[in-house]
């Protein structure tokens, strides 16, 4: 957690952007945890200051529910001082954000889903690919380019799963430009 703050302090006095993927594993905090429970009121709190100094986060629909007891991203952005933008992904279901003044919503990109592990990651590795391409789109974004941007880290993680495990099928930006060309 030092290392973590450290770096946060860093980032802070150089003014730069933080993205925050929440990923919650309750094993991260306690490996007697019930693998599907949501943080506890401690835990919440504990993450605080770093939810506080995030200019992007991104969350599973549950993380968002447990953690703000919104699942809608510009009431989660709304719920904190620095009003972040913010990502919330929901599996097969549609992805919804709230990014650089821009609401929307996107359905899931249809694939045979062999192995689902890795496909958060992989999304927010192609969301931060677009945002180091086009770093505007974070406080000041426009509708099209940011719903391009969502299509993009969706067919990132739409590509893993369609592979085993989380390593291996992580994808290029040609082949998420590939699989987006192919879906229209």
């Amino acid at each position: 957690m030092s290392a973590l703050q450290l770096a946060c302090r860093r980032a802070a006095a150089c003014a730069m952007p933080l993205a925050l993927d929440v990923n919650w594993r309750p094993t991260f905090w306690n490996p007697a945890a019930d693998p599907a429970s949501g943080p506890t009121a401690e835990q919440i709190t504990a993450m605080g200051p770093l939810l506080e100094q995030a200019a992007l986060i991104k969350c599973a629909r549950e993380e968002a529910d447990w953690l703000f007891g919104t699942t809608d991203p510009c009431e989660l952005s709304s719920a904190l001082p620095q009003r972040p933008s913010v990502v919330v992904t929901n599996g097969a279901a549609p992805l919804r954000w709230w990014l650089g003044g821009v609401a929307g919503e996107l359905p899931a990109l249809a694939v045979a889903v062999v192995d689902s592990t890795g496909a958060g990651d992989a999304f927010t590795a192609g969301l931060l690919h677009g945002l180091i391409q086009a770093p505007g789109l974070l406080t000041a974004g426009s509708a099209e380019p940011v719903r391009r941007l969502m299509g993009f880290a969706s067919a990132c993680g739409a590509l893993v799963c369609q592979g085993a495990g989380a390593i291996d099928p992580q994808p290029s930006a040609a082949e998420a430009e590939a699989l987006l060309t192919a879906t229209g």
